[in-house]
């Protein structure tokens, strides 16, 4: 309908305008991606703290949304990944549903979003809570 009214006149795409508007942000905004990346990075240390209490991917993926949520976070910003294991190795691997390993290193790249601000944080961490020395190395 209205592309039918402005037929015969040159239309153009705002994407440039609006990516250079989005560049700049207001203190609000600001305060707002703080505040969305300090409760993602709370949710992260809170999951780690509680791997002990997990047997599963999910159940990671849950403490972390919960987290999320309950500090103030609509949602998470994207599905998350949370792989142990051979699992690490799969690029975006969201089955999120292994068994955890002993010995294995969780890896999960996860945030919330705030305000319509998401957060987007990937670390990685030890099923037992302690590196061994080659992981040590390596990380």
């Amino acid at each position: 309908v209205i592309y039918q009214k402005l037929s015969g006149h040159t239309v153009s795409s705002l994407a440039p305008v609006m990516d250079k508007i989005r560049v700049i942000k207001s203190l609000i905004e600001v305060n707002i991606m703080k505040r969305s990346t300090q409760i993602s990075c709370a949710g992260f240390i809170h999951t780690m703290k509680n791997t002990k209490h997990c047997t599963n991917e999910a159940q990671l993926e849950a403490h972390m949304e919960f987290y999320c949520k309950v500090h103030g976070s609509e949602r998470l910003a994207y599905p998350p990944v949370v792989s142990n294991g051979i699992s690490n190795n799969t690029l975006h691997y969201i089955n999120n549903d292994n068994i955890l390993g002993n010995g294995n290193l969780i890896l999960m790249d996860a945030g919330g979003e705030f305000n319509n601000f998401a957060s987007d944080i990937t670390r990685s961490w030890p099923v037992s809570g302690k590196f061994s020395q080659p992981q040590m190395e390596v990380y």
